[in-house]
């Protein structure tokens, strides 16, 4: 019996796995939330997330390169609320807040959605600051500070 091709998906893995180049891996982000396949589009902004040497700033730049000449189109305002939600779930809480502060200076709408899901990371740190004193782990001044410092930012 003959071998079927690979389903779609493992084809635009494979394209972004050997592309380094992020405009080539954004304008697939774009092409698989206007197809509706948005965990593939997740991890894809995951790669390019976890990549070393790449910005906020430059993965930003990519994703409006790449999107579609209405500013606030639906389909901008998925991608952009999954780049959010993807840092929050990759635990980079300061990367998605910059990411968020990046958009809205750039004129581009965030969705309630993506404020929401950083506004519940930084409720698990309180819950989480509970949880350590529970177990006898009181917080010092270096906790606060680190605390105070991911609430923020630095400066």
């Amino acid at each position: 019996m003959p071998k079927l091709p690979s389903p779609p998906s493992q084809l635009i893995q494979t394209i972004a796995s050997t592309s380094p180049n992020p405009s080539i891996i954004a304008t697939l982000i774009h092409f698989l939330v206007q197809s509706k396949k948005l965990p593939e589009a997740q991890s894809l902004l995951l790669r390019i997330i976890r990549k070393s040497g790449v910005s906020r700033a430059k993965v930003i730049d990519s994703l409006i390169s790449s999107s579609s000449s209405n500013l606030n189109s639906n389909q901008n305002v998925v991608v952009f609320d999954l780049l959010i939600r993807t840092y929050v779930q990759a635990r980079k809480l300061r990367e998605g807040f910059e990411a968020f502060q990046l958009l809205r200076k750039r004129g581009f709408c965030v969705s309630i959605n993506a404020c929401n899901a950083l506004l519940g990371s930084i409720v698990k740190v309180r819950v989480y600051l509970s949880e350590m004193e529970a177990k006898g782990f009181y917080a010092d001044l270096v906790t606060y500070n680190t605390v105070i410092n991911a609430y923020f930012g630095k400066g």
